[in-house]
């Protein structure tokens, strides 16, 4: 579904990338520093997606694109990576927009070389994983071959997985600090998230009653608990795992792409939101009852509807399905060349503001919707604005 073919053919040049992953790509470790010219490690899978754009700056040409006009786009930890190289100084001028799919980095994030409110440092964290893994030191990390790692940690170390750093190098702060004094990259924005993200991300997992249910958002929002159930209340009259489900959809997805898109805007960059309510067939005992799940709007995005998801290579796409995917694409190739997802053909996407708040509700039959989730995800915003937010876990 990621094939690039109905993009290109929007006049389009589409690359793709590869970056490391799990301890290889985001081991932090204090030997690892000891030995850095800027003193940090840890987040390589990001330096790799900086040192992709940077060969595309310098190559591009050669395959018919335009270097001072690039246009980057991830979904789910791809959008991660596009918002960590939104904040970034050292993705500066290697591209001109992003488009985040359903993951922003608007939470707090840990320290490198220090504990913080929002957890214990990398090089904890490093040092527990070399430890797990058998390893006493780093010359004992790199005489294991990669294979032997990734088996010795398919169970998660005690002291948690390595992950994305504030290391005062690739992020001189945390991401949301840089965005709001305004050491960001700025460059316009797409974003958006979808109607049910946690749908098939809660498959296999057993379903809370309604006591589990509260237990857990007590544990989750503290003192703001009691708000955050009455906000859900209605989606807990369906059964306590949807409502825990658009919980844990909005906390992760919904507010993470409204906090990008104000924060945005706050700077009088131009900002344009989506939320994606398009149901896929996925064929067999699904169907669509997984709704506008996590990823759904991939194939759309690409083009692609008839290489979708498990079970729908099999299926003739629907009309709807080839409508969403027109749309999807037109607007993804119009925002990529021109900087503004609207054109011939398209329904008019109006650019978000907070005041309007106003949000393009893609399906077959798109409309603009205001106010997004706007209760539930403000009750989160004076969650996370409290001090010390961030740091509780599920």
């Amino acid at each position: 579904m990621y094939d690039g073919a109905a993009l290109t053919d929007q006049g389009v040049v589409l690359v793709s990338i590869n970056y490391r992953l799990g301890p290889i790509g985001f081991l932090a470790h204090p030997e690892l520093s000891a030995e850095s010219p800027q003193g940090v490690s840890g987040n390589y899978g990001i330096l790799d997606q900086v040192a992709a754009l940077a060969w595309v700056r310098d190559n591009i040409t050669a395959f018919g694109g335009d270097p001072g006009n690039v246009t980057i786009f991830g979904e789910s930890a791809g959008s991660w990576s596009v918002c960590y190289l939104y904040a970034s100084p050292l993705a500066t001028g290697l591209f001109h927009r992003a488009i985040g799919q359903s993951g922003g980095c608007f939470e707090p994030h840990a320290l490198l070389a220090e504990d913080s409110a929002a957890g214990r440092s990398g090089h904890y964290v490093g040092l527990g994983t070399a430890e797990f893994a058998g390893a006493e030191d780093l010359a004992a990390l790199r005489a294991m071959p990669a294979e032997t790692l990734y088996e010795k940690l398919a169970e998660q170390p005690p002291t948690g997985s390595p992950g994305v750093y504030v290391d005062g190098h690739l992020f001189p702060a945390t991401m949301a600090d840089l965005v709001a004094r305004g050491d960001h990259n700025r460059v316009p924005v797409m974003l958006g998230s979808n109607a049910d993200e946690w749908t098939t991300m809660a498959l296999g997992r057993a379903e809370p009653d309604e006591e589990a249910y509260r237990a857990a958002q007590e544990a989750t929002w503290g003192e703001l608990a009691p708000e955050i159930l009455a906000a859900y209340a209605d989606d807990a009259a369906v059964s306590p795992a949807h409502a825990a489900g658009e919980i844990l959809s909005d906390r992760f997805f919904a507010r993470q792409m409204r906090a990008w898109g104000r924060a945005q805007v706050a700077h009088g960059d131009a900002a344009w939101l989506y939320f994606f309510t398009h149901a896929p067939d996925v064929g067999g005992e699904y169907g669509t009852s997984r709704g506008a799940f996590h990823a759904a709007e991939i194939a759309y995005a690409f083009g692609n509807p008839h290489l979708g998801f498990h079970q729908t290579a099999s299926l003739e796409p629907r009309l709807e399905d080839i409508e969403v995917a027109r749309l999807m694409s037109g607007y993804w190739t119009n925002f990529a060349k021109s900087g503004d997802p609207n054109g011939e053909g398209l329904p008019e996407w109006p650019a978000y503001g907070t005041e309007t708040e106003e949000v393009l509700d893609i399906s077959a039959a798109p409309r603009v919707i205001t106010g997004l989730r706007k209760e539930k995800l403000d009750a989160m915003d004076r969650f996370f604005a409290a001090p010390g937010a961030g740091a509780a876990e599920e």
